[in-house]
């Protein structure tokens, strides 16, 4: 191999290559260095842009969360079903499980015989009751009728008297003249002494007996007056009802065992298990046929309205996103945008879980935590996931 000058390069030097060494490279060695620099290029662009919509932008993930509840029975019960599947939209007061116990299917079937035997002793003392008051109530008709007719009877015997005294009163003022009559022809001796006698003995006798029938008449009319205050005082008399010790403990007997059934069928239907909102099944905590004790959480459901959005803001860009900051949540999903406020950051600086980084690099990341008030007629499902901007 020589050296030789190369002219326009002062000192410049030029290794002079052998002919085999100037050969072409093959064509597939080409393509392959093309494309690695392109792929060079490619990574160094991706990188480019990464580096730059971390520097320029930064869009945290909210994650929709719903305040969420477990259900339960309220005694010792075998589950039988689930009316609604995991996932699943359900409404307030909806059953969503349905559980048995035998020991209240017992109780229900000894008080309801209980109750039916309570009620026929019942009916049998109101019955025996009603007849012992229907006997007081006849009684006093029948007294209150014999009154009336004593006083109808001592009416009549009172207008009858009156008549005859009316009568009578006629016939001794009758009686009277002719007496005083022959007194005044006895006095001028025209008349005999016997017929004066005669018309003294008709009018004396008259006039007494007019005397005993007015005697007679006052006291039929007291009579009649004491029979007719007597029946007034009857009528106004109420007729005492019935009681009897037996029966008020046959009737409280009866309250009793209503309300012991009353109760027994409030547990039998709190084990049709209700859902108290309207919202989603999240999850079931146990098997249909298993034992579950009181208070046992059997299921999970989360409400399908309300709740907050929440996210982890990196600790770097944390003041950007303060209580009151407008933002624009963006759903995964569809796309669909809305506007809310940012109501609480978290004063505490804390580990980002995995769920809440776009770019997970494997490195721990840190930064608060804040929640994002859900707009007011939303309803998403839990879980939903968004983009936050500020707005």
């Amino acid at each position: 191999m020589k050296l030789r000058n190369v002219s326009g390069f002062e000192g410049g030097v030029v290794i002079k290559q052998s002919p085999g060494a100037q050969q072409k490279q093959p064509l597939h060695a080409r393509i392959f260095a093309a494309f690695f620099s392109l792929l060079t290029i490619a990574v160094v662009l991706t990188t480019a842009v990464y580096i730059y919509l971390a520097l320029t932008s930064y869009n945290p993930i909210g994650i929709l969360h719903h305040d969420e509840a477990g259900l339960s029975f309220p005694m010792q019960c075998t589950v039988e079903t689930f009316e609604a599947a995991e996932g699943s939209e359900i409404k307030d007061g909806q059953i969503i499980a349905k559980a048995r116990t035998n020991e209240i299917d017992a109780m229900l079937a000894v008080a309801e015989a209980e109750l039916a035997k309570a009620k026929a002793d019942l009916s049998e003392k109101e019955e025996l009751i009603r007849i012992q008051q229907l006997e007081l109530n006849n009684k006093h008709e029948d007294k209150l009728l014999s009154l009336q007719v004593r006083e109808d009877e001592l009416n009549s015997d009172m207008v009858k008297d009156q008549a005859r005294l009316a009568r009578l009163k006629s016939e001794v003022e009758g009686y009277k003249k002719e007496f005083e009559r022959a007194k005044a022809l006895a006095e001028k001796g025209v008349s005999s002494g016997r017929e004066f006698d005669r018309a003294r003995t008709d009018y004396e006798s008259r006039a007494n007996e007019l005397a005993e029938l007015e005697v007679a008449v006052k006291q039929s009319r007291q009579m009649y007056t004491n029979a007719k205050q007597r029946r007034i005082e009857w009528e106004k008399r109420l007729v005492k009802p019935v009681t009897d010790q037996l029966l008020d403990a046959a009737t409280k007997k009866v309250l009793v065992v209503e309300s012991e059934l009353a109760k027994l069928k409030l547990e039998k239907e709190s084990l049709s298990l209700k859902s108290t909102i309207n919202g989603t099944v999240l999850r079931y905590m146990v098997n249909p046929g298993e034992v579950v004790s009181a208070g046992q959480p059997v299921m999970e459901i989360a409400s399908g309205s309300g709740g907050c959005i929440e996210s982890f803001i990196e600790e770097k860009y944390t003041d950007r996103y303060i209580v009151g900051t407008s933002v624009i949540i963006t759903s995964s999903k569809d796309g669909a945008k809305l506007k809310s406020v940012v109501e609480w950051v978290s004063p505490i600086v804390n580990e980002i879980p995995r769920k809440f980084q776009r770019f997970y690099t494997g490195s721990s990341v840190f930064g608060k935590m804040i929640r994002i008030k859900l707009p007011e007629n939303c309803e998403l499902p839990t879980g939903a996931t968004f983009s936050i901007d500020i707005e």
